[in-house]
């Protein structure tokens, strides 16, 4: 009877058992699966001193767990640096462009002085000029007489 079922495509009964064990394990498992997902999600939405204060809850402070503690830590020293960083970044481009607005300020004002200069040095130049001048004129009034 027993090669009847087999070729019927019928399982034995002792088959039939394992694959409701299997099922039934399948099924463990998955739940298994969904409930660690579920809880790693939670982990996950956690922030990282969040994640600090429940090692410490669970195993007591500074108890266990030393290699997560450690690079918790050292993430949460990582985002406080780039953080500084990014605000250094913000703080030289402001700087950057007020630096580019004094230098094309600082070139006007050069030219502008550097061409006072020169107008002054006309002026007394020419001043200077006229002086000798009158005073060699003055000289040779002073030899004739």
């Amino acid at each position: 009877m027993s090669d009847d079922m087999f070729r019927s495509g019928r399982k034995s009964p002792s088959t039939a058992k394992k694959t409701r064990r299997a099922r039934f394990k399948e099924e463990r498992e998955d739940d298994k699966r969904l409930a660690a997902k579920e809880r790693q999600d939670e982990h996950d939405k956690l922030s990282l001193m969040e994640k600090i204060a429940k090692l410490d809850y669970k195993l007591g402070p500074n108890v266990g767990a030393t290699k997560e503690r450690a690079r918790l830590k050292a993430t949460l020293e990582n985002q406080a640096l780039s953080e500084e960083n990014k605000h250094k970044a913000a703080e030289s481009k402001k700087n950057s462009k007020a630096d580019k607005a004094a230098d094309k300020v600082s070139k006007k004002f050069q030219k502008a002085i550097t061409s006072m200069v020169k107008e002054v040095v006309k002026e007394v130049s020419e001043a200077a000029v006229q002086e000798a001048l009158k005073k060699s004129k003055s000289e040779k009034k002073a030899r004739k007489s």
